[in-house]
């Protein structure tokens, strides 16, 4: 392959056009598209944009190559740090590119091959540049704050050593995640949190494939999957109904919502219990949330043994939309976060998207975990399931099934 393309390229070099197209691209929110040059569509043709933005900003390229032969056409990516080239079924799916700084070189040669990509830029403010907070207080979701709960819930448990850096939680730091377990494999594959003694919520995606007499069990008061000596807090309790949004098919990604029910409650106390609910929508753009799981601790990775938690900032929808063309600004019942190199990752679907609330000191569950593309890829955010926009749903499905009490900040205070 590489002989042949090299013996096509020698004997074709003096038949090349090449054009080079110079664009400043503005934070206005609209993408510009890259148009190759046609001048020779019967020949060899080579475009090379090159983008640039204002210092504060990034260069976003979205592209997808329609001819996958290395001989008909190659897409070429510089974003000021690294380069990456595409072709055949190296090409497969969408390319997503940001520039390390505010410049980006995009180069496509074709041969006989007009119309073979589509591409398009954006720029962005980069909501990559932030100072994120490192330390984890000793007294977060510890004692109680100034507004009460309608009943205990969201409470963290840790010891008081101030926590520097790493992301494995402490053992029973948190009352309320959730590992979904295939019993009949022993596969740990999604995560969940308590909403009551007899509901955990989780994501619609995490159930959907499976067969209706597939047998899950839920574990709580976890954290090493490999051991049972860590802890004596785990109480595992299998799942009698699934309950999906019925909006939800699989397809579209969106209604990313489910409510597993068990078969008896769990058993409450000082290292397990439920998660706060919102009583209403929370403007958390631009807040820090935590997300904990047992997910892949890298793209195509191993799975975590332990329960890990991450900081990630809430980001401004429009911003994340430019990454996921179906996301409905006109609806949004997602949000997006992001990570310095930090996401969520496989296995961690369904689990908690956690804000701290500081009028009570208590872990709020604002999201659940949807989809991203792979883990922490290229300055990309990742998808949230918003809860509050399912709270009415929420509660008719607990009605419906096993009525039960969820918590939440106490009102009129």
């Amino acid at each position: 392959m590489e002989c042949t393309y090299l013996v096509w390229l020698l004997l074709t070099i003096n038949f090349v056009n090449s054009k080079t197209i110079n664009l400043k691209i503005l934070p206005d929110g609209k993408a510009r598209n890259l148009v190759p040059s046609d001048d020779n569509p019967n020949g060899i043709e080579e475009t090379e944009w090159v983008l640039e933005t204002q210092a504060d900003c990034k260069v976003r390229v979205f592209c997808r190559l329609k001819v996958k032969d290395c001989l008909r056409a190659t897409l070429t990516i510089d974003n000021g740090k690294s380069e990456f080239s595409y072709c055949g079924k190296q090409a497969v799916g969408h390319i997503l590119h940001s520039s390390d700084k505010n410049k980006m070189v995009v180069n496509l040669m074709t041969r006989n091959a007009p119309n073979s990509a589509i591409c398009m830029a954006s720029a962005v403010k980069s909501f990559i540049d932030f100072e994120e907070p490192i330390i984890d207080s000793s007294e977060a979701g510890v004692k109680a704050g100034p507004i009460s709960t309608t009943c205990p819930c969201g409470w963290s448990t840790k010891n008081n050593a101030r926590i520097v850096g790493g992301n494995e939680a402490q053992v029973n730091e948190f009352s309320f995640p959730v590992i979904i377990v295939r019993k009949d494999k022993k596969i740990a594959f999604c995560g969940g949190s308590v909403i009551t003694e007899y509901h955990v919520l989780t994501a619609a995606h995490c159930t959907y494939m499976l067969k209706k007499d597939v047998p899950l069990v839920v574990g709580v008061g976890e954290h090493n999957l490999a051991t049972a000596k860590d802890t004596n807090a785990t109480q595992f309790i299998p799942v009698e109904k699934i309950i999906r949004h019925e909006k939800f098919t699989g397809e579209s990604k969106i209604y990313d919502i489910s409510i597993l029910v068990l078969k008896k409650p769990i058993v409450f106390n000082r290292l397990v219990g439920p998660v706060c609910l919102p009583n209403k929508r929370i403007n958390i753009e631009e807040k820090f949330v935590k997300v904990m799981g047992w997910g892949r601790l890298f793209d195509h990775g191993f799975q975590s043994e332990v329960l890990m938690k991450v900081n990630l900032k809430v980001i401004d929808f429009s911003q994340c939309a430019e990454f996921y063309r179906k996301l409905k600004l006109e609806e949004p019942h997602q949000f997006c976060t992001y990570g310095h190199d930090k996401d969520t990752c496989s296995g961690d679907s369904g689990g908690p998207v956690v804000w701290l609330d500081p009028d009570t000191n208590r872990y709020t569950q604002v999201g659940l975990v949807s989809y991203g593309k792979g883990c922490a890829s290229e300055d990309v955010p990742g998808v949230n399931t918003d809860v509050a926009y399912f709270l009415d749903w929420i509660r008719k499905t607990i009605d419906d099934t096993k009525p039960a009490v969820t918590c939440t900040k106490s009102k009129g205070r």
